[in-house]
C-alpha cells in the first residue's frame, strides 16, 4: 500500500495536488479488479468502517433530491447534482460488494432499513436550504466533500487488502471532483450573488465541522455492524464519540493537511504549505487526545 503523497497533487484542486495516480477519470463496478480480492488481508476494523460507509453512500438519493429542490431554478446545476448522486450511490454499491466478499453474512438490506429508520432524514419537501441560503448550502457541501476526500484517503492508506485500497482510491478521487463541482458553483455564481464574505463562510464551516460527529456516520456504523442492537436516540453523542475514536486512529498529519488545505480554499485563504502543515499537526494531536478514551459500547 502506498501512502497518499500530497506533493503529487495537480492543478485539479488549485495547487494542493491530487492523490497518487489521480487522472480524473470515471469508473464503474467493472473497473475494479475483483479477482485480486484477498480475504487473508482484510482488517476487521476497516471492514466495520466499510459496512457503515456503504450505507451512507447508497443513501445519496436523499441528498440529491434535497439539493435539486434547493437549486430548483438552476437546471444546469441540477443535472450535475443528479450525476453526483449517481456517483455517490455507486460508491455504496462498490463498498457493499467488497463487504459481501469479506463477510458473506452481511445483510445489506436489513442494515440499510435499520439505518434509515434511525437516522432523521433531510426535509422531504420545500425548496429552502437548511443552511439558510444557496451559497451557505454550497459551503457546507464543500466541507462534506473535503472530509470524505480525507476519510477515503485515510482508509486507502490503511488498507492492506488490494481491492479495498483501489475502491477507496477511486472514491477519494471522485470526492475531489465533487468538491470542485460545489466550489465552482459557490465561487462563480452563488457566493458573489449573495455577497457571502469570509465571516459568513467561516460560520458555516465551523458549524459543519462540528457536525462531522453527528448521527449520520455513527448511526450508519452501528446499523452496519450491530443491526440487531437497538439504536437509542438519546445516546447519539456516545455513538458519535465511539465512531470518531475509531476513525481518529486512521488519520495521520498528511490526511489532516488535505482537509485543512481544502477548507482554506472554501474560506478564500491561500496560505503557505508550512502553515497548513502546522495546523494539520495540531488537529492530529487534538483529535487523538480528545478521542483516546475507551468506549463502553459493544466491540467488534
Amino acid at each position: 500500500m502506498r501512502p497518499t503523497n500530497l506533493s503529487e497533487w495537480t492543478s485539479e484542486i488549485g495547487g494542493l495536488g491530487t492523490l497518487p495516480g489521480a487522472v480524473m477519470t470515471y469508473w464503474n463496478l467493472g473497473t475494479i479488479p475483483w479477482d485480486r480480492f484477498d480475504r487473508s488481508r482484510v482488517d476487521p476494523q476497516l471492514l466495520a468502517f466499510a459496512r457503515g460507509a456503504c450505507l451512507v453512500e447508497f443513501n445519496a438519493d436523499t441528498y440529491s433530491d434535497y439539493l435539486c429542490r434547493v437549486f430548483g431554478n438552476d437546471t444546469a446545476l441540477q443535472a450535475q447534482i443528479r450525476t453526483w448522486g449517481e456517483e455517490e450511490k455507486q460508491h455504496g454499491l462498490a463498498l457493499r460488494k467488497w463487504v459481501e466478499l469479506a463477510d458473506p453474512s452481511f445483510d445489506f438490506d436489513h442494515s440499510l432499513a435499520v439505518f434509515r429508520a434511525a437516522y432523521q432524514q433531510l426535509p422531504e419537501d420545500g425548496g429552502d436550504s437548511v443552511r439558510g441560503s444557496k451559497a451557505r448550502e454550497l459551503v457546507a457541501r464543500c466541507i462534506v466533500e473535503s472530509g470524505t476526500t480525507s476519510y477515503y484517503s485515510a482508509l486507502k492508506d490503511a488498507a492492506e487488502e488490494p481491492v479495498l485500497e483501489e475502491i477507496c482510491r477511486l472514491i477519494a478521487l471522485d470526492e475531489v471532483r465533487h468538491f470542485n463541482l460545489f466550489r465552482k458553483a459557490l465561487d462563480k455564481k452563488y457566493g458573489p450573488k449573495e455577497k457571502l464574505g469570509f465571516p459568513s463562510r467561516f460560520k458555516v464551516v465551523v458549524g459543519r465541522i462540528l457536525e462531522t460527529s453527528d448521527e449520520e456516520l455513527s448511526f450508519a456504523y452501528r446499523a452496519g455492524n450491530f443491526p440487531d442492537e437497538p439504536i437509542e436516540q438519546d445516546r447519539t453523542k456516545e455513538y458519535s464519540k465511539d465512531f470518531m475514536r475509531r476513525v481518529s486512529r486512521l488519520y495521520e498529519p498528511e490526511h489532516y493537511r488535505l482537509i485543512v488545505g481544502l477548507t482554506m480554499k472554501v474560506l478564500g485563504i491561500y496560505s503557505s504549505q508550512r502553515f497548513r502543515t502546522v495546523l494539520s499537526h495540531m488537529a492530529h494531536r487534538f483529535l487523538r487526545y480528545r478521542y483516546q478514551a475507551t468506549s463502553t459500547l459493544p466491540q467488534l
